[in-house]
């Protein structure tokens, strides 16, 4: 049944999502028989029956990344009325799972049952350069050896048996950690011009003048000389008004 469940957790993918939009269903239609045929659902009177289903295998009995998502933005991400949410943010060398944006800025790393720890504190590491709090969400039996491997500063959350997030431990703020010039490489560049302008509109006639090649050279300078000093330069700011 594993290959099934497998199946079904790449099912709720942005492929998907298109074939949907572009009202293509036969790759759907096509699965719909596969898990028909293993029994694991029943006849569906429609496409967002077979979704649901479908997702009610995975939350009972394969919680992958994608339950762990859907989980916490429906019990704690909405809450956040004021906050932009991120999936997938590159940062340095390591791809975060979930990154919420707001009065904060907030770095959620997920750790399933299908999950080891090879790289966590590398990962832990990284989002500690830029974001103000960083947690971990796991599971129950992986508790106790998250508490003991993690820093103190790092929060951690678990979804527990019953299909809820729960807290474990709070996260701890991380300034002392910041690293300005990974900071920096979030920004677009449409971003830090923008930025350049509002704090310093006489220099962006110099700017114009400045070859392509040599922008991001400059505009990173003066990030770190300058815009560093001004408390509304932080990313959280920028970053709640890019487009989800």
């Amino acid at each position: 049944m594993t290959k099934y469940y497998r199946k079904i957790g790449k099912f709720f993918t942005p492929k998907i999502i298109k074939l949907l939009l572009d009202e293509d269903v036969q790759e759907i239609r096509k699965f719909y028989k596969e898990l028909r045929g293993a029994q694991l659902i029943t006849e569906q009177e429609n496409i967002g029956d077979f979704f649901e289903a479908c997702y009610k295998i995975l939350s009972t009995t394969y919680r992958n990344e994608y339950v762990f998502k859907n989980t916490f933005i429906q019990e704690i991400f909405f809450r956040e009325k004021s906050s932009s949410l991120y999936s997938e943010l590159q940062i340095n060398d390591s791809k975060l799972d979930l990154a919420c944006f707001g009065n904060s800025s907030q770095a959620f790393e997920i750790k399933t049952e299908l999950d080891n720890f090879e790289r966590l504190d590398h990962q832990i590491v990284n989002y500690q350069k830029v974001f103000d709090y960083v947690s971990v969400i796991s599971v129950e039996n992986k508790i106790n050896s998250l508490l003991e491997k993690l820093d103190k500063r790092v929060g951690v959350f678990i979804l527990n048996s019953n299909g809820k997030i729960q807290l474990v431990r709070e996260a701890s703020f991380n300034i002392e950690t910041f690293d300005k010039n990974i900071i920096f490489s979030l920004y677009h560049k449409k971003e830090y011009l923008s930025l350049i302008q509002k704090y310093f509109s006489h220099d962006i006639l110099e700017l114009q003048k400045i070859p392509n090649t040599k922008i991001y050279a400059y505009a990173l300078d003066f990030f770190l000389n300058y815009l560093w000093k001004q408390q509304e330069f932080l990313i959280n700011i920028k970053k709640k008004e890019r487009k989800k």
